[in-house]
C-alpha cells in the first residue's frame, strides 16, 4: 500500500509510475482522463497540456517518460476531456494498465 500523509492509502500508489503509464496508448490516455486531469479547474486545454508536460517531462527522474514520448497537446486534451473515465473501479483499471505496461516492457 502507498503512504499518504504518514498513513497507508487504500489503493496502490501511482507516484513514480508515470513512465509506466506512458509506455502504452491506453496508459497515456489514462493520465489525461483521470478525474483530477479531465475535470481540472484549468479549463484552457493548452494550459492543462502545459501543466501535464511540466510535471511529466520536468519533474522527478523516477517518472521521466520513455525516449520518444511526445508532449501532450491541446487538441489531445480537448478530445479526451470529452470522454472522461467512467469506471467505478479505478484501482483495478490502473492495475490493468500497469500490468499491460509491464508486459510490453518485457517483450
Amino acid at each position: 500500500m502507498a503512504l499518504r500523509a504518514g498513513r497507508a492509502a487504500p489503493y496502490p500508489g501511482a507516484a513514480g509510475r508515470g513512465r509506466a503509464f506512458l509506455r502504452s496508448r491506453e496508459g497515456r490516455a489514462y493520465i489525461r482522463r483521470v478525474p483530477g486531469v479531465s475535470m481540472s479547474l484549468i479549463r484552457n486545454d493548452q494550459d492543462l497540456a502545459d501543466v501535464l508536460n511540466f510535471v511529466i517531462f520536468r519533474q522527478g527522474e523516477a517518472s521521466r517518460p520513455p525516449p520518444g514520448t511526445s508532449p501532450f497537446t491541446a487538441p489531445e486534451i480537448h478530445t479526451l476531456r470529452s470522454t472522461p473515465l467512467t469506471t467505478t473501479d479505478m484501482i483495478a483499471y490502473r492495475a490493468k494498465l500497469l500490468q499491460h505496461s509491464q508486459d510490453r516492457r518485457n517483450r
